[in-house]
């Protein structure tokens, strides 16, 4: 085993330095999830004639539809196109939200090895 403690247990340093990364990970995990949040979101929908605004809380900002597209499409056409202007931004946020999570996973797993020497393997300090 890699851990330093007599009974082959993590010591008391590997488990301090092990809570102060937990804790800054953390940290950056919530900054970085907040950042997004307020991050502008775009989808341009039928060649900019319908456009939607929104930042990673989903709170919609702007929502754009051009008077000729109005005149020119059914009631629900435009809400088809309104609808997939919505579900495109939403896509885009949830997609940096999931590589955000994936990436302090990531950084979790090398923590727990660089400071216990232990391969962290679905959860399970091995």
């Amino acid at each position: 085993m890699a851990f330093d403690g007599s009974d082959g247990n993590p010591n008391n340093e590997q488990m301090n330095a092990l809570a102060a990364k937990a804790r800054e990970l953390q940290a950056q995990l919530q900054k970085e999830l907040g950042d997004a949040a307020a991050k502008e979101y775009n989808s341009i929908v039928d060649a900019g004639q319908i456009k939607v605004k929104m930042t990673g809380d989903f709170t919609v900002h702007q929502i754009y539809i051009s008077p000729d597209y109005l005149s020119t499409h059914t009631t629900q056409q435009i809400s088809d196109a309104i609808t997939l202007a919505f579900n495109n931004c939403k896509r885009d946020i949830d997609s940096e939200r999931q590589a955000i999570i994936a990436n302090f996973q990531e950084q979790s797993n090398e923590t727990v090895y660089k400071i216990l020497g232990q391969k962290n393997d679905g959860g399970k300090v091995s």
